[in-house]
């Protein structure tokens, strides 16, 4: 399973950052870094194979409208946590919590449309 290799990776990676801080405090956050770009470059990895799925919802006639939002607020989520991440692991948790509430913001404003459509939807079954 490759979320046990990530793991163990990101162990390995606290540890000899931890050892570095000890050792050498400076270079202690480039270390974190590197290993940080090594564990998400080896997600991203994991993620391959699901962009053919993700390509035919995309392109499926019965989720046309609906596709693009929810995959568009997915990809936001995941770049804005990850930021939100880094910025913790840089000690800036109060840039971190403005991060991912952007991040919030971007998908409530991607999925409008949709939010609308089911209130229209919703009012058409209440009013016949």
């Amino acid at each position: 399973m490759m979320i046990l290799k990530i793991c163990g990776g990101a162990l390995l990676v606290a540890f000899v950052t931890l050892i570095i801080k000890q050792l050498k405090a400076e270079l202690a956050m480039p270390a974190a870094l590197a290993g940080g770009v090594i564990l998400l470059l080896a997600s991203l990895g994991m993620l391959a194979p699901q962009v053919e799925l993700l390509g035919n919802l995309w392109y499926a006639d019965q989720l046309k409208g609906y596709a693009a939002p929810l995959i568009k607020s997915l990809g936001v989520a995941l770049i804005a946590q990850t930021a939100a991440d880094i910025c913790r692991d840089m000690g800036e948790s109060a840039t971190a919590s403005k991060v991912e509430f952007a991040g919030k913001v971007e998908i409530m404003l991607l999925c409008l449309p949709m939010i609308n459509e089911l209130l229209d939807f919703a009012r058409a079954l209440l009013l016949g």
